[in-house]
């Protein structure tokens, strides 16, 4: 850990808008996704993933995924994690909490989002947006959207792409 870090998730009472407790995960925990009783904690310097029970507030278990994973999205029973620093995403299974596929996409790997039934990852130092099919764990095709792509959000059927250095080619 780092000096000074506590490396936990707060979680605050909306009743009261205080916070009730706190959970202890891994280092430098980053986005949290929920599932059900579960939210799913990226930890960026662990290369893993909390899972907390909502119930208890406690880490139910802790799953070794990719190097320096941030962002996630929910697919089904699946959880799409990206590794920022391997280039890969981290599939797992949300029933076992078990990894289940780790998917090889573009140059870091940064947000992402599920649409139309489909996985979309922005790969920020390829300046395109990988689309996943979560039935096979697979790219299914590599869409070119212009410098940096960093956040998507999602809108109908279509998914608006932010890019942080522009459209420089």
């Amino acid at each position: 850990a780092r000096k000074g870090a506590t490396d936990n998730v707060a979680v605050i009472n909306t009743d009261t808008d205080s916070v009730s407790t706190t959970v202890t995960v891994g280092d430098l925990p980053g986005f949290a996704s929920v599932v059900g009783s579960k939210i799913y904690v990226t930890n960026r310097s662990g290369d893993s993933v909390s899972v907390i029970n909502t119930e208890t507030n406690t880490v139910s278990a802790t799953i070794t995924i990719g190097d320096n994973p941030l962002y996630s999205t929910v697919a089904g029973t699946k959880l799409f994690v990206n590794n920022i620093n391997s280039g890969t995403v981290s599939v797992i299974n949300t029933v076992t909490d078990a990894v289940v596929a780790t998917i090889t996409v573009g140059t870091t790997p940064y947000h992402s989002v599920t649409a139309n039934g489909k996985v979309y990852v922005c790969n920020q130092d390829s300046g395109t947006v990988s689309v996943i099919n979560p039935s096979t764990n697979a790219v299914s095709s590599t869409i070119t959207v212009g410098s940096s792509p960093s956040y998507m959000t999602v809108s109908d059927d279509r998914i608006y792409v932010s890019n942080f250095l522009g459209d420089t080619t």
